[in-house]
């Protein structure tokens, strides 16, 4: 009995259910027939309105007739007859009976100052109050109800708007960011897009391990780093010219710099810049110039050494024995030097009658003594003791025992203080080349695209030629012949040769062992010009005596080298000047020397014990001939006048000189034969 009655509950309260059901699509109907309300929910629904999508609106028609609902609830109070044995089939209700009503949504509109955000005027509040009347009817109809309809809360439409539209924007950012990041390009705070990549680089056929940041513009111009350009020797005036500042970075625009060539391998990621020859740093080849290390200067070592010579000479009557000697001392503080003669007068022994024997004489004489030190890394002499002034080509030297302060080139045996050959040139493209002289290989170079010099070439003194073959990267081949001269008698520009004394002046040398008179000092100083021009300046004085003179040796070209010098007394400048003018000629076979000078009729030779010098001209020359094999000839003139005083009047007496010197080549032995 219980059943039945369980049962009869169940479908009652299923129908008051299903009541409630109607009662609340009722409700819906009515509300969204609300003119002011279906114009908020349009409102509503425009603002969420999500591009690319349609919605939808569902209104009740003006039309819907009351009956219909009656009949629905009737439809559904009439389920309780079902039996028992069938299932129950809910009621479904056909969205299509209620008819549809298409509206379009209205266009969205910013909202302005002054409204609110939701496009209403914010002084409206009847627009303001039909939402809150919505929302609390809203929350009503929905307990208990799990398939009613919501209606979006109006009051979260600012935000939502405002977060759709931030997101629109941030996506379109992060869109423009992710194809300008894809595309390349970049801001380099210059209001312009650039292409950036990393490359190798080639700069006129050299290859390179720098790999270079370049940008490249909307308009095609070319931008590389100016610090990966450094390394390629190029004029920094030419580069200066297209420099741009970006990000505090200095770029080449390649695009503007004049006669440049330029090819982009984006497929390899390789740049290749061909650069004009003479917008290149000049390339510079020294041949000798060998940096002073540690073996030039050899170790220090302490000992001692003795030099002599020995000769045994014989007249009519007499026997000489006599030896010159040196006596040497060496350490790291310098060398003690002192050398001596020693000659012995011997008779013939005759065992007739010895008491005819005469006396055996000997004869020791000191001839210098002094200490010497030599700085290597100045390429200087100090010398304190015996010693020789420097002489110049206008004047002679003198002995005395003092301090000397000089040059000494001979303990840098690698440097070479005349100007050697050089020649200049310019490659097109890279080049090797080789230099000959004498049919002799002397040197062997690789020239970068640009000017080159190659100075300081081996070769011998005098005139010669020198041949140089290039070859460029394409196998070109060139032979060029150049003639040069090579002079002994200059300095290399900015070499200077110096020789500074003062003491007393030796008297008698070789004769007596420690006479020393008068105070004298001397001066001398040459200096290299240039490679064409060695000036040399020169001051004496002995006592009260002194003169100062200049020399000029300057070289012609390729056509020998002609020497000048000009000299003064002090005291008596009136006549007394002397000068002299001289020519020297050098082949490899031939040799030509021709020196003329005057002097005043007061000029007085200081060192020469205050001789006065003759005031006619004087001439020197020589003639040389040299063979590689048979030897050579050589023949030298002097003609001079030499002024003598007899009885107490200057008298000039004509001297003539000449020298014959011939040098055979015979195997294994050289013949030297003399004549005077």
């Amino acid at each position: 009995m219980r059943k039945p009655s369980l049962i009869i509950q169940i479908r009652f309260l299923g129908k008051v259910f299903g009541i409630l059901v109607v009662l609340n699509i009722l409700f819906l109907a009515r509300s969204l027939a609300a003119p002011p309300l279906e114009k908020h929910i349009e409102s509503i629904t425009s603002n969420f309105k999500v591009p690319d999508a349609q919605p939808q609106k569902l209104s009740e028609s003006e039309n819907t007739s009351h009956e219909k609902v009656i009949e629905i609830i009737q439809d559904l109070i009439g389920r309780t007859d079902v039996p028992k044995d069938q299932p129950e089939k809910p009621q479904e209700i056909d969205v299509s009976d209620i008819p549809l009503k298409k509206e379009e949504s209205p266009p969205v509109i910013e909202q302005e100052k002054g409204d609110d955000i939701n496009g209403s005027p914010a002084d409206s509040s009847e627009l303001l109050s039909a939402p809150t009347e919505v929302e609390e009817e809203q929350n009503e109809d929905n307990k208990g109800s799990d398939s009613s309809q919501s209606i979006p809360d109006p009051a979260i439409v600012p935000d939502t708007k405002n977060k759709e539209v931030q997101v629109q924007e941030s996506a379109k950012s992060e869109v423009k960011g992710e194809s300008e990041q894809e595309s390349g390009l970049i801001d380099m705070g210059d209001g312009k897009k650039y292409e950036q990549s990393i490359v190798s680089l080639k700069v006129n056929y050299e290859e390179s391990d720098i790999l270079s940041t370049i940008l490249k513009d909307q308009s095609n111009n070319l931008l590389v780093l100016a610090e990966d350009m450094t390394p390629f020797d190029i004029k920094e005036e030419y580069l200066d010219r297209t420099v741009v500042n970006l990000n505090d970075k200095k770029y080449i625009n390649l695009t503007f710099l004049n006669g440049i060539k330029y090819n982009l391998d984006s497929g390899n990621l390789a740049l290749d810049i061909t650069i004009p020859a003479e917008q290149m740093k000049k390339q510079y080849f020294n041949t000798t110039q060998n940096p002073v290390t540690n073996d030039i200067y050899g170790k220090s070592a302490q000992g001692a050494f003795l030099n002599y010579d020995l000769v045994l000479s014989r007249n009519e009557n007499t026997t000489y024995a006599s030896a010159l000697n040196d006596f040497n001392y060496f350490t790291d503080k310098g060398v003690l030097f002192n050398s001596f003669f020693l000659k012995k007068e011997v008779n013939d022994i005759v065992f007739i009658k010895a008491k005819s024997r005469k006396k055996i004489d000997t004869q020791l004489t000191r001839l210098e003594t002094n200490w010497t030190f030599d700085n290597v890394n100045e390429m200087a002499r100090w010398r304190i003791g015996d010693s020789l002034t420097k002489a110049a080509d206008w004047s002679g030297s003198t002995r005395f025992v003092g301090l000397q302060y000089s040059t000494n080139f001979s303990v840098r045996p690698d440097l070479i203080t005349h100007p050697l050959a050089n020649f200049q040139g310019r490659a097109d493209l890279p080049t090797i080349f080789d230099v000959y002289a004498n049919n002799l290989p002397i040197y062997h170079g690789e020239s970068k695209t640009g000017d080159f010099e190659v100075a300081n070439l081996p070769v011998i003194t005098g005139k010669g030629e020198l041949v140089v073959k290039t070859q460029d990267i394409t196998g070109v081949v060139r032979t060029i012949t150049m003639p040069y001269y090579s002079s002994p008698s200059l300095l290399k520009a900015g070499l200077a040769d110096y020789s500074f004394e003062a003491g007393i002046a030796r008297k008698d040398f070789g004769l007596t062992s420690n006479r020393y008179k008068d105070f004298v000092t001397s001066a001398n100083y040459r200096y290299g010009m240039n490679d064409y021009w060695t000036s040399a300046v020169h001051f004496e004085m002995l006592k009260n005596y002194s003169s100062i003179g200049t020399t000029h040796d300057v070289q012609l070209g390729n056509y020998g080298l002609i020497s000048t010098s000009i000299a003064s007394n002090i005291y008596k400048v009136t006549n007394a000047q002397k000068g002299s003018l001289g020519y020297n000629y050098q082949t490899d076979r031939y040799n030509f020397n021709i020196t003329v000078s005057k002097a005043g009729k007061n000029y007085s030779d200081i060192y020469n014990a205050l001789a006065k010098t003759s005031t006619e001209p004087s001439y020197q020359t020589s003639v040389g001939y040299n063979h590689e094999k048979f030897g050579s000839i050589f023949v030298g003139f002097l003609y001079f006048f030499q002024t003598m005083a007899i009885l107490k009047v200057n008298v000039s007496k004509l001297s003539q000189l000449l020298i014959i010197k011939i040098s055979l080549k015979i195997p294994h032995l050289i013949l030297q034969l003399g004549r005077i």
